[in-house]
């Protein structure tokens, strides 16, 4: 016989190990001397050997000839694990990922768990959202964001002001003053 398989009595060919089960051994008799898969690992029918889950993949229980993907809002870096992980803030995670995708500059999400770039919010104005960001942050003062879903914040133009943080638009220089770039 073997590995992988197994020889009844008096049979003219070895018959594979089922899916979900293997064997090293070259001496075995029946279905039932073949070893069932441990949690993290698989194997398909015939196997001599277990193999180890892929990143982005789980084998939650003992048997599985095939390893299954993480859902959607989780993922797994590592080989040969029995769970996934959720996905964590600032990304998301689409079924069967390996590690977070970073949300979009000019989005941010502090949640746990996305799916999709769509579980990302879009940057309020008045704030910029860097790449990956799990909040929005306020424009300093000099600089403004007019729009939604920025990823940065504009200096004011010469012969403009902003004094405040967060401020959406800049203000005309004072009669008798001079306003350089990023006033």
């Amino acid at each position: 016989c073997e590995a992988g398989s197994y020889c009844k009595a008096g049979a003219s060919a070895a018959l594979p190990c089922g899916e979900g089960t293997y064997s090293s051994a070259t001496d075995l008799t029946s279905a039932a001397e073949c070893t069932r898969t441990a949690p993290g690992l698989f194997s398909p029918s015939g196997s001599g050997g277990p193999t180890g889950c892929a990143a982005g993949t789980v084998a939650n229980t003992m048997g599985l000839a095939s390893c299954l993907p993480c859902e959607a809002g989780t993922f797994q870096d590592d080989q040969g694990e029995t769970a996934c992980e959720p996905c964590t803030t600032g990304g998301f995670c689409p079924t069967g990922a390996v590690a977070p995708t970073l949300c979009a500059a000019g989005s941010h999400s502090n949640a746990t768990g996305n799916a999709a770039q769509s579980d990302c919010e879009e940057c309020p104005p008045g704030a910029f959202c860097a790449t990956g960001a799990t909040a929005p942050q306020n424009c300093s003062a000099g600089t403004r964001s007019d729009v939604p879903g920025a990823a940065s914040c504009d200096p004011c133009p010469e012969g403009e002001y902003q004094d405040d943080e967060g401020g959406t638009e800049c203000e005309p220089c004072t009669l008798g003053g001079y306003c350089p770039p990023g006033s």
